[in-house]
């Protein structure tokens, strides 16, 4: 009796863990968390996305507002560029997002994205690489992601941008 005891005492508790893990992976994106927005994206929301995620590759923080995260994948690098709170006004979050477009480049298209506030999608890049953009805002967020481009790149950029606008918050702090 006490061996069934302990076999399940182990069963539930591999259990939990593992149930645990997988709300860990869809935990609220925090403004102004630093480094922390990197975590955006898991390996597991790459892969969830058809990508396979080899590592991360570097994180560069300008302020606890803005990250710039870049990932190794079988597809190449991937970079997510995260501003939160993304100004200090509505103006100053607008800004923001249209600087995102210019330093990106190319051709933006707007796309509909349940959540965002604004979504735009560049599918040719210019560059040495070939890649594709998309530029997602939901209240004072302001994100874009770039993958190689690929025969599934407007899926991948779809599935992750859902991916992060489901884990930020449905409203966002107020401005100053």
């Amino acid at each position: 009796m006490q061996k069934r005891t302990l076999a399940a005492f182990v069963i539930i508790t591999i259990i939990c863990f593992f149930h645990s893990q997988l709300h860990a992976t869809s935990a609220e994106i925090r403004p102004s968390s630093g480094k922390e927005l990197c975590s955006a994206l898991t390996a597991a929301e790459f892969t969830k996305a058809g990508i396979t995620f080899v590592s991360a590759n570097n994180f560069n923080i300008d302020n606890d507002s803005s990250a710039y995260c870049s990932y190794n994948t079988n597809t190449g690098i991937v970079e997510l560029d995260i501003f939160y709170p993304a100004g200090d006004t509505p103006d100053g979050v607008l800004a923001t997002e249209r600087t995102v477009w210019a330093e990106v480049g190319g051709k933006f298209e707007p796309i509909t994205i349940p959540g965002a506030d604004s979504a735009k999608i560049n599918l040719a890049v210019p560059g040495k690489k070939p890649s594709a953009s998309i530029a997602v805002r939901k209240n004072t967020a302001v994100f874009t992601i770039n993958i190689p481009t690929n025969p599934n790149v407007k899926q991948e950029l779809l599935t992750l941008s859902q991916t992060i606008l489901n884990r930020l918050p449905s409203s966002s702090p107020s401005h100053k």
